[in-house]
């Protein structure tokens, strides 16, 4: 829980949240995205007086132990059946609900595609990514081809030395999908590392891995891509 950062939310107050679930940050993040995800396409104008009354009600609740402090008070006086306010709390419920799609979608869980064929290399990289990101594995192109049309890759390692792959044919295909690329070289190997530094491939990581490295590599491409 501790390693679990929050976003800063100009209309939530986490430290409210967090107070009321006894600091646990990784529940107080699940129980927003059920708010986003249950309210995100909520049409207040379109409910009858019993929908919207329940809804008011469920709202209140949420929003007070979440810290949504204005939206509370704006439900409890709708619900103190004071329906003027009633416009004022839809607006607020918008400015709510985009700023948890802004920051949570932000935080989601990236995925990184790898593509390799060394059961021990995919086992060294699978431990350090860890929870970090979700890590898919590809053995030849054809999954690798596969698992880019179907899922959402953030970036792509690509083992040099895959057998039966030409890799700098797959590694053009995937620059013209704007998909970030990194090879997986070892450093020892100097002219791998030379052609690839001719063809004008100057992003990869090398063996034997170094944990802080590769981390520091992939952040500044997928912060890249994100800005």
């Amino acid at each position: 829980m501790e390693n679990i950062k929050l976003p800063y939310f100009q209309h939530i107050d986490t430290n409210i949240g967090l107070k009321y679930l006894n600091n646990n940050k990784k529940l107080y993040m699940k129980i927003l995205n059920n708010f986003l995800n249950r309210y995100k396409d909520l049409k207040i104008d379109t409910l009858n007086s019993s929908e919207l009354k329940d809804i008011i009600h469920s709202i209140k609740g949420l929003s007070s132990t979440l810290g949504m402090t204005h939206l509370s008070h704006l439900a409890t006086t709708i619900h103190n059946n004071k329906v003027n306010k009633l416009l004022e709390f839809s607006k607020e419920l918008s400015l709510v609900i985009n700023e948890l799609q802004l920051e949570l979608n932000s935080q989601k869980i990236k995925t990184i595609l790898l593509i390799d064929d060394k059961i021990i290399d995919i086992d060294i990289l699978v431990e350090i990514f860890d929870d970090k990101y979700d890590v898919i594995v590809a053995l030849d192109e054809s999954s690798a081809l596969d698992a880019i049309e179907s899922e959402n890759i953030s970036i792509i390692l690509l083992d040099i030395t895959i057998a039966n792959i030409d890799v700098f044919k797959l590694y053009n295909e995937l620059e013209e999908r704007m998909l970030p690329v990194l090879f997986i070289v070892d450093k020892l190997d100097n002219d791998i590392l030379k052609e690839i530094s001719n063809r004008g491939c100057y992003n990869h990581i090398t063996k034997p891995f170094h944990i802080e490295k590769i981390e520091k590599c992939i952040n500044n491409h997928l912060n890249f891509k994100s800005s």
